[in-house]
């Protein structure tokens, strides 16, 4: 008489599947400021803003331009951030800034479909 034979049972390998990352980035268009040119970069996991920063900056090196963007931008980012849309509110004493960082940014989030 043969022995008993044990057999181990064989798993059908587990199909993978890949989920499509949800991170993205656009740009916005290239604003003219009066005082320069500005665009904003804005980058979202799905429907939530991660990030917003300057794309581009042109300011001609005009020192009171550059001293009120080195004042107001960093403000508008975070307005940005908290808003997660381009309903932010202007920063005192830089109407012109903050209506072209609110324009590029809108043109940003229009692309990401935000």
């Amino acid at each position: 008489m043969s022995p008993p034979t044990t057999s181990t049972p064989t798993t059908a390998p587990v199909p993978t599947t890949t989920v499509p990352p949800t991170q993205r980035t656009a740009t916005g268009p290239l604003v003219n400021y009066f005082f320069g040119e500005l665009s904003v970069t804005v980058k979202a996991d799905g429907s939530r803003i991660t990030q917003v920063a300057i794309g581009t900056l042109s300011d001609g090196g005009n020192y009171r331009s550059v001293s009120i963007d080195a004042m107001a931008i960093p403000i508008l980012e975070s307005e940005a951030m908290s808003a997660q849309n381009a309903t932010i509110q202007s920063v005192s004493g830089a109407s012109y800034t903050s209506a072209g960082f609110e324009q590029s940014l809108q043109g940003a989030l229009s692309k990401l479909g935000l």
